[in-house]
């Protein structure tokens, strides 16, 4: 009797634990899929927030930019790190200054064709249609185009934005997420 009683208590114990397995895989993949992020369509122009600043900005989404960039002038420029400053009000020319560390370096081909520019990579974090969204952006000269920061590639996969080439100004940047929920690698 000992022994059936012994059996039949192992069996409900291990149905008990297949159950509970069970039950807690199939939550943690609904979890997963709840935080799957689905595309959003965003115009070619858009407001942007720089998360290290808080200042908005108009931006290009550019599709045929592999990285993104800022207008940046570099102040100072260390093996590893690079201290530049940002236009945060154009208006009361007013600069912010950042301390970045140095990812890589970039190569562009002059818009003459004659000669390339290298330039320093940094990572940074933009809040683009309510998304907060980190990557890479070269710091550049871009005083002589319509917008100071220009998203490539990089980001709008990273942030799964589909650019409507005919919309500006589709969706505003009010992330209130927290960092840790920032979408990157």
């Amino acid at each position: 009797m000992n022994l059936k009683a012994n059996f039949t208590s192992m069996k409900s114990l291990f149905y008990q634990c297949f159950f509970a397995i069970v039950i807690s895989t199939s939550i943690a993949i609904s979890s997963v899929a709840a935080k799957q992020v689905k595309p959003l369509t965003v115009g070619f122009v858009e407001k942007v927030r720089i998360q290290d600043t808080d200042t908005v900005f108009s931006a290009k989404l550019d599709t045929g930019a592999q990285t993104s960039s800022i207008n940046a002038v570099i102040i100072e420029e260390n093996i590893d790190s690079v201290v530049f400053e940002i236009m945060v009000d154009r208006k009361n020319k007013e600069t912010k200054k950042l301390k970045k560390k140095i990812e890589r370096y970039v190569r562009i081909k002059k818009k003459n064709h004659e000669g390339i520019i290298r330039r320093p990579v940094v990572k940074m974090t933009f809040c683009i249609a309510g998304r907060l969204v980190d990557g890479e952006v070269n710091l550049a000269n871009r005083e002589g185009f319509n917008y100071g920061l220009l998203i490539g590639r990089n980001m709008l996969k990273k942030g799964k934005l589909i650019v409507d080439a005919s919309s500006r100004y589709a969706s505003m940047p009010n992330c209130v997420k927290q960092i840790d929920e920032t979408l990157s690698e």
